[in-house]
């Protein structure tokens, strides 16, 4: 994933959109362990 290499330098509202899509393909325990509620 493209995105790691410069996930440091993104904002919030860049990350939502990888978010949805790491959830879509099913890492949804990576999500909720970044983001815990």
């Amino acid at each position: 994933m493209d995105e790691i290499a410069y996930w440091g330098q993104m904002t919030e509202a860049e990350k939502a959109p990888v978010w949805e899509r790491l959830e879509a393909q099913g890492y949804i325990a990576l999500a909720e362990i970044s983001h815990p509620t």
